[in-house]
């Protein structure tokens, strides 16, 4: 996955599964800062499904 991506949740605590979110930042391999519509979160790669366009 790489910034600008759009993702799905599949897992986690802090969204509920299936939130749209985008990319926004990586801040180490894996762990990304993703904006969605309540705001941005940090989410882990294991938890996003990449969403084929």
């Amino acid at each position: 996955m790489r910034v600008g991506d759009f993702a799905r949740t599949i897992g986690g605590k802090a969204l509920p599964k299936g939130t749209f979110v985008e990319i926004l930042m990586e801040f180490q391999d894996g762990i990304f800062l993703c904006g969605c519509a309540n705001g941005n979160h940090i989410v882990v790669e294991q938890n996003l499904e990449l969403v084929e366009e």
